[in-house]
């Protein structure tokens, strides 16, 4: 029974702790609801996002589900 429900559970939960603990001013990222925009910035729980031009919105750092493309700093170290 644990390795069946609980186990998988914790990893995935362990993913995802460590994509919030990666994110970045500029990352482009995913929320829950399909919002999608770039993190302008961070503080302990919550995250500012730009999704236009003037538009931005404090969302929660647990609703966000995926990074689609890192910052362009990142990009250009590689």
């Amino acid at each position: 029974m644990y390795f069946l429900i609980i186990m998988p559970q914790k990893r995935q939960e362990k993913k995802h702790r460590d994509m919030l603990s990666k994110l970045k001013k500029d990352d482009k990222i995913l929320t829950q609801s399909g919002i999608i925009g770039k993190i302008v910035n961070i503080n302990n729980d919550f995250v500012r996002i730009r999704t236009a031009d003037k538009t931005e919105l404090d969302i929660t750092k647990s609703s966000i589900v995926a990074i689609l493309s890192k910052s362009n700093k990142e990009e250009n170290k590689k």
